[in-house]
């Protein structure tokens, strides 16, 4: 900023805060530098599985199949024993068709 005829002396002499005299370059610490080039390196990866990605869940959905089933059989247990029971009460529980139960 120039100074002008008649402006104070002492703004003019003053150096502007924004503005640095001489640019400073930012600096590294090597240890900051081997951090990215460590980042930077390929990761060797472990062992590729020789199963095919689907064995895996293709077996959860087997176990739950067969947890269902097994739920199914004593459900079934149970409302034979209900129907006993109630026979014995002589208040049979009439037969539904496997159409009417869906």
């Amino acid at each position: 900023m120039a100074a002008q005829a008649g402006a104070d002396p002492v703004l003019a002499s003053r150096p502007n805060p924004e503005v640095v005299a001489k640019p400073r370059r930012r600096t590294y610490t090597a240890e900051y530098k081997l951090g990215i080039l460590e980042a930077l390196t390929p990761q060797k990866c472990g062992s590729k599985s020789n199963r095919h990605p689907m064995d895996e869940e293709n077996q959860m959905l087997r176990r739950q199949n067969a947890r269902l089933a097994e739920d199914l059989r004593k459900a079934q247990i149970i409302i034979d024993v209900q129907k006993e029971v109630a026979a014995l009460l002589d208040h049979p529980i009439p037969e539904q068709d496997s159409e009417e139960q869906s």
